[in-house]
């Protein structure tokens, strides 16, 4: 029996090693069988957050196009701070019913196609240009330096055919671009925006950065008793329930849990820190803008100033190109790109906002920068003969801006002008204008018998000197401007010193203006306009202000 239990003890291992055995070989042929469903499901899940990429075939400019870029390359100076692009999303594009354009479909203004963006980018590069990152845009925000022509390629919202597109096309023309995320629609109404999982592929790339666009006040809503509508981002809401606004703490704290939230959201993911931020519907502005509430757009631009160090617009209401003016505002303004957008429309606008200083710009090589001095990017009605101007049309009243954007930094240079045509019946007067797009100009009115300076715009224009001149036919007028003072000379004598600020709010370029009493006199001739580079001030270089970020 000792015998016979000793091998029941000995059996007893033996059992349970073949028992250990068959479960493994079950626990395996289980896994075996269930793996590919793993794998299924895992492909699944994936497949729901990374979309597959399209590639679209190159995109050949016309001979016009490849002209133009040429032309754009040759006519601006070699080195220049950069240019910045916004856009939304990239997809293809339909009309959505068989008498629908595509183009005039709202739900697609904000949209441009792969093969509009590749025929951009393909532009841009014929012209010149190189993309730049986030970090070297902020670099020079604070005074560093940026290839010799660039460009910022942002992407507002953080939609999907940044992944399933763009991205391609970007690595074809070896460019790089910067996506302003809401972080809180990450993830969200798929396939619309973006995924995390899609984003950290693309900031793996090395092509894409991530930047901030709030996280979840990216929309509009009421902002008075009558419910009109605004940006929730620059506006205080209107409380309904409580038949009031919000207060001003009440908004700040709103707008700080939000941004901080937004922050959180991308480091979280392993991306670095957002130093930029895009305004949601380019709303707010805190400084002479079109805010409702100009309360909260004043706290919102303290708040991002504080947060980031560098805040976007598509629609500032002065031209701020990323320069001084823009650093001290708080704000640089962008190049809005939608579905009609060409490339020879992109070409035309990133000529017209490349800064150039006044030793670069001469007004008669440069008809392309004469604009309504009233309105921005329409052609000035004037005609240019042998150096002489002219206005055109039948208005009693014409002015006209010489580059707003690409002379906004223009800080110290002098300019001269000589008006014919002055005793003419009918001709009221011309002016030379500094400092224009700056809220600061000033202007001098000539007549055939009189001097006026004055400063400001609209309601805020204040005259400083009304002088009586003896009557004549033409008179020549000259300003040397500075951060400080604007000397103005008339026929070779000294007028006038009209001080200023010495800030970055006094930059800006030159315009013309002139007056009649009836339609039919002729416009004064505009004749010998020069301009020349000033001396190199303290945060002025080459007559242009340096950014340099406070």
């Amino acid at each position: 029996m000792v015998t016979s239990a000793g091998n029941r003890v000995a059996a007893w291992p033996t059992r349970c090693a073949h028992g250990s055995i068959r479960a493994f070989f079950a626990v395996l042929t289980i896994a075996l069988i269930a793996t590919p469903f793993g794998v299924a499901w895992y492909l699944h899940v994936l497949g729901l957050q990374v979309s597959e990429q399209h590639s679209v075939p190159p995109t050949a400019l016309t001979p016009d196009q490849r002209a133009l870029a040429t032309a754009v390359d040759a006519g601006l100076p070699s080195h220049a701070p950069p240019v910045v692009l916004a856009y939304h999303d990239i997809r293809p594009v339909t009309a959505g019913g068989t008498d629908s354009d595509r183009v005039r479909d709202s739900r697609h203004h904000f949209v441009v196609t792969p093969e509009a963006f590749d025929a951009q980018l393909a532009a841009l590069d014929a012209a010149g240009y190189t993309s730049i990152s986030s970090d070297q845009y902020v670099d020079y925000l604070a005074g560093g330096e940026v290839p010799k022509r660039s460009v910022l390629i942002t992407f507002d919202d953080g939609t999907h055919g940044l992944w399933t597109y763009a991205d391609r096309i970007l690595e074809r023309h070896g460019m790089r671009a910067v996506s302003f995320l809401i972080t809180g629609n990450v993830g969200a109404n798929r396939p619309y925006y973006l995924s995390w999982q899609e984003i950290e592929r693309m900031a793996r790339s090395g092509r894409w950065d991530f930047q901030s666009h709030t996280r979840k006040m990216h929309a509009r809503m009421p902002v008075d008793r009558a419910g009109t509508l605004a940006s929730e981002m620059t506006h205080r809401r209107w409380l309904s329930g409580q038949n009031r606004l919000e207060t001003s703490g009440e908004f700040e704290a709103k707008i700080r849990k939000d941004l901080r939230g937004s922050i959180q959201d991308i480091a979280d993911h392993g991306l670095p820190r957002p130093t930029l931020f895009a305004f949601p519907f380019s709303e707010g502005y805190n400084d002479n803008g079109d805010s409702r509430d100009p309360e909260a757009a004043t706290i919102a631009m303290s708040v991002i100033r504080e947060m980031f160090a560098g805040a976007l617009n598509n629609a500032p209401p002065l031209p701020l190109p990323p320069g001084a003016r823009a650093v001290a505002h708080g704000m640089a303004g962008r190049i809005e790109l939608n579905i009609d957008s060409t490339p020879e429309e992109l070409l035309t606008a990133v000529r017209a906002r490349t800064p150039v200083t006044p030793a670069q710009a001469a007004p008669s090589a440069r008809p392309d920068l004469w604009t309504k001095l009233s309105d921005d990017g329409t052609s000035a009605p004037v005609r240019a003969d042998d150096e002489k101007l002219r206005f055109l049309g039948r208005d009693r009243w014409q002015g006209i801006a010489f580059g707003r954007w690409a002379t906004a930094d223009w800080a110290s240079y002098s300019v001269s002008l000589t008006m014919r045509g002055l005793s003419a019946e009918g001709v009221g007067n011309a002016a030379l204008i500094a400092r224009v797009g700056s809220g600061n100009e000033v202007s001098a009115q000539v007549s055939a018998g009189y001097l006026r300076v004055s400063t400001g715009l609209g309601t805020n224009q204040r005259i400083v000197g009304d002088l009586p001149l003896t009557a004549r036919d033409d008179h020549t007028v000259a300003m040397q401007v500075s951060p400080r003072v604007v000397e103005v000379v008339l026929d070779g004598l000294p007028m006038l010193s009209v001080p200023a600020s010495g800030g970055p709010d006094g930059y800006g370029g030159i315009g013309l203006s002139s007056s009649r009493t009836m339609e039919s006199a002729p416009w004064p001739v505009f004749a010998d306009l020069s301009v020349a580079t000033g001396p190199d001030l303290p945060n002025v270089r080459s007559g242009v202000g340096i950014p340099i970020r406070g």
